[in-house]
């Protein structure tokens, strides 16, 4: 819910006109009537921003939600509005392993657990509110994970708090965010990322492409797509590198921010070469990421033709 609120002009207007209309011929101390609005429009806007935190209380919903990734972290940062239980991710661990966790629990209004529950069942208190007496809650933690599927939650009642997380990442553990339309692991199942600059390649337009192919038939692949530009024009496509035929393709024109997008192939088959090609002019920078969840590709650093050739000779 958005409330309007008037400007000084718009306020002064308003209180003529009511006036006016009203017949009343007394003076009107302006500088009264726009404190008192402005009063009114502020508590409005409280009001406002009341209904909103119970609405998304009410949803058990974070907003924001802003996740990333480095080599050596899983980083989360964003306010979650906590009617009871909220899951922040899932873990999946290869093998009993330990996690280090840090970051911070900013209180903003009732009490709030971070707490982690293993494959067995097991209920580890990773952070809590009335274990502290200031508003912000320090976290700086080793968790003992156990190997299989465990879970990493928010516990609490009419709550609502601003965190910012930091989770180890290792070969043995890999985190799993849940929304609506899909499910979305840290590392990913499968990744690629392609950066040029302007001093890549003088031809015009230029061509890059990386290569996967499917160990198994897969009926519908999606992939998700982190895309900048800097340049005249681009094209992204995925196409059958042996055939050519264009699976799925995207173009833009000028600079691109930062922009996240996906793509559903269909009916790859096992065994067979695809391709990631981005085709440019002009092009001052580009960087694409590429993720999927499917554990059926793989890269191939060299055309599966070449690499046949070579085995022949």
């Amino acid at each position: 819910m958005k409330t309007k609120l008037y400007t000084k002009v718009n306020i002064l207007l308003l209180l003529n006109a009511l006036f006016l209309l009203s017949g009343c011929a007394f003076h009107v101390n302006h500088e009264t009537a726009l404190l008192e609005n402005s009063t009114k429009a502020a508590v409005s806007e409280a009001a406002s921003k009341t209904d909103t935190a119970e609405s998304l209380k009410a949803q058990n919903s974070f907003s924001p939600f802003i996740s990333n990734s480095t080599e050596e972290q899983y980083k989360v940062n964003g306010t979650i509005y906590l009617s009871s239980k909220r899951t922040l991710t899932m873990l999946e661990a290869t093998n009993d392993t330990e996690i280090t966790i840090k970051g911070k629990l900013e209180k903003v209004e009732g009490d709030i657990q971070l707490l982690y529950k293993d494959s067995d069942g097991k209920i580890t208190v990773l952070a809590d509110s009335q274990e502290s007496t200031e508003e912000s809650v320090p976290i700086d933690t080793i968790l003992r994970a156990k190997a299989g599927t465990g879970e990493i939650y928010f516990a609490g009642v009419s709550s609502i708090y601003k965190f910012d997380l930091a989770f180890g990442l290792s070969e043995a553990v890999r985190y799993y965010m849940h929304n609506d339309d899909s499910t979305v692991s840290v590392p990913p199942n499968f990744e690629i990322e392609m950066e040029m600059t302007e001093n890549y390649d003088d031809t015009q337009p230029f061509i890059n492409e990386r290569l996967f192919y499917a160990t198994d038939n897969i009926d519908t692949l999606e992939f998700n797509f982190v895309f900048q530009m800097r340049g005249e024009s681009g094209l992204l496509e995925i196409a059958d590198n042996s055939t050519n035929e264009v699976l799925w393709s995207k173009s833009w024109d000028g600079t691109v921010t930062n922009t996240a997008f996906a793509a559903q192939l269909k009916d790859l088959q096992k065994d067979k070469e695809y391709v990631i090609r981005f085709i440019g002019t002009d092009i001052k920078y580009v960087n694409i990421f590429a993720a999927s969840e499917s554990s059926f590709i793989k890269e191939r650093t060299r055309p599966l033709n070449q690499t046949t050739e070579e085995k022949n000779t």
